[in-house]
Order: structure tokens, then sequence, then C-alpha cells
């Protein structure tokens, strides 16, 4: 991995709260990072660390019947009023939310 440019993306990109979570997962092989942060989801890539998107591990939770429906509704529309998600990325998810028996 080309160590510059992991430099200066992190400069540009990610903040020290960003950093020490990717630190933590370095540390910790269990830990499992899960954000809506595009930048960090990638640099968790990078690093080889389990990362996955927030608005995507809660349709996983419903799947495996650990959350309900309703809840995963509620937490995705909340993510778009805290407009973490755009109204594209809101609509999809919930459509699959909805085939989801």
């Amino acid at each position: 991995m080309n160590l510059t440019f992991v430099r200066a993306f992190t400069e540009n990109e990610l903040d020290d709260a960003d950093l020490s979570i990717i630190e933590f997962g370095r540390r910790n092989p269990q830990a499992l990072v899960i954000s809506e942060d595009a930048d960090l989801l990638m640099m968790c890539h990078l690093f080889r660390l389990k990362g996955f998107q927030l608005s995507e591990f809660l349709l996983f939770l419903v799947n495996q019947d650990l959350l309900s429906k309703r809840d995963a509704y509620n937490s995705i529309k909340q993510l778009r009023a805290w407009k973490n998600i755009g109204k594209k990325h809101f609509k999809l998810l919930k459509h699959h939310l909805h085939k989801i028996s």
C-alpha cells in the first residue's frame, strides 16, 4: 500500500475520531466498524478491517430477525432526516426493506 497516498488521504478526508476508530480496529482484529462515512469505510477496506455501511447493516439485522422492520425503517428515516444518506439511497433501502419477508 502506498503510504504517501494514505497520509495525504487521511490529512484531507479523515478527522481524529476516524483515525482513532481505524487504530482501534487495527489493534483488535475482532472489531467491526459500522459507519455511513464513505471515507472511513474506504480506509477500513485499505487496512483490511471489517467495515459495513450502517444502513446496509440494518437490513442485515432485519434479515436475520434481530431487528424489526418497523425499527429498521424508523432508523433509516432518521438517517435521512440527519442527511447521512441521500434521497436515492433512502428510497433504495425502503425498497429492499419491503422485499424482506
